[in-house]
């Protein structure tokens, strides 16, 4: 790095923000003139080449407001909430204040510029004086210096990180729609098995032996019970490191106590119908946006439902009754008249077991693509590390 400096952004680039025209005058939006919001780029990491928005404003609208209009080759960078955001104008556009965007002079080649804040977004974001509602003023990022190397060094830089990122990008690409399919592929065996079941219906709550709303109160940091949510269950799992307590009164424990074979059931919300098999050693009662399924079990094993209840046949049946649009409900009235499908035990027993097997190999298989993928961004982190450093 001996011909390389540590040059102020604010030397190499001239640097603008952007603006919003008022929305309740509609002569300023519907134009001609691409208005970006940080919303309109790619996650934090993507280097996004912009050509259009989802919304637009007029002359009127541009020359009302702080917005400016950019020329292609600008750098947008969102400075403010989501900090980090980058994209390269390919044509003519304005943004909103939530960004700091890069005319870049004759001295920095604007891709180089766009790796460069990609590997010092942690750095800047330090900047911001918030805790809260980040946002990097643009002194700071004026006065933020990178490591600027001659052109030609910038350009062979360049040239090499798009070489090696392409590549990486079609395999991360390739692992993430593996990961999809193994995802899915779970349902199909539980589709292919429960359609070939002969067997009669029964509404749940005519095997069931209840059906029960959970415990209204509130959380501790300490206590005897944890308190069960349904944010506290992901991937089929509780991380009772992360589950907090609960304030339930000894005198109604006793109602709200999970026992193994329990079922809990989101009744609303995003995850509405989504359930959990309980088998766990930790002593818990469950919250009030949950809905416990106990199952007789001289008719149904729960380990049998807590697999119906991950079909294609079980969703249908909450799709087609959820009521409320922005918010999501399915009650234990309707949860009760679900129909299952009920063999006999053995049947269900041999399903359960051949499922659970099933679900092992192919989450071993998802672990390990999954490994796979976090080591393929790590490298991508690392190759910009080295570029920044003169290693490459």
């Amino acid at each position: 790095m001996g011909n390389w400096e540590e040059i102020q952004l604010g030397k190499l680039c001239k640097i603008i923000g952007g603006g919003t025209p008022k929305t309740t005058i509609s002569n300023y939006w519907g134009g001609d003139y691409v208005w970006l919001s940080p919303t309109d780029l790619p996650e934090i990491g993507v280097i996004a080449e912009i050509k259009d928005s989802k919304k637009r404003i007029t002359k009127l609208g541009l020359d009302k407001s702080s917005a400016k209009l950019l020329p292609k080759g600008t750098v947008l960078y969102s400075s403010r909430a989501t900090i980090g955001k980058i994209g390269i104008a390919k044509t003519e556009l304005t943004t909103n204040q939530g960004f700091t965007n890069f005319i870049c002079s004759e001295k920095i080649i604007n891709t180089f510029l766009a790796y460069a804040l990609k590997r010092y977004t942690n750095e800047i974001t330090d900047l911001s004086n918030s805790t809260t509602f980040k946002e990097v003023s643009k002194t700071s990022i004026r006065n933020f210096k990178i490591p600027l190397p001659p052109l030609p060094e910038q350009k062979r830089i360049v040239a090499k990180l798009n070489g090696l990122f392409e590549k990486i990008d079609q395999a991360i690409s390739l692992l993430e729609e593996n990961i999809q399919h193994t995802q899915a592929l779970m349902g199909s065996v539980l589709d292919d098995e429960f359609g070939k079941l002969d067997c009669k219906n029964f509404a749940l709550k005519d095997i069931s032996e209840k059906i029960q709303y959970g415990y209204t109160g509130k959380t501790k940091d300490k206590g005897e019970y944890y308190y069960l949510r349904i944010t506290d269950i992901q991937d089929s799992q509780v991380n009772y490191n992360k589950t907090p307590f609960s304030d339930i009164p000894d005198d109604k424990v006793s109602k709200y106590i999970m026992n193994k074979g329990d079922i809990l059931f989101a009744r609303t919300g995003a995850t509405a119908g989504k359930s959990y098999l309980y088998n766990d050693e930790e002593k818990s009662v469950f919250a009030s946006y949950l809905i416990r399924v106990v199952v007789n079990q001289k008719t149904l094993s729960p380990f049998y439902l807590k697999w119906y209840f991950q079909s294609d046949d079980y969703w249908n049946q909450i799709f087609g009754n959820i009521v409320g649009a922005a918010q999501p409900n399915f009650n234990g009235k309707k949860l009760g008249e679900l129909n299952i499908p009920v063999p006999n035990l053995q049947i269900q027993n041999s399903c359960a077991e051949k499922f659970e097997k099933y679900d092992k190999v192919i989450r071993a298989s998802k672990e390990s693509q999954t490994n796979k993928l976090d080591y393929l961004k790590a490298l991508k982190s690392s190759l910009l590390d080295q570029a920044f450093k003169g290693e490459f």
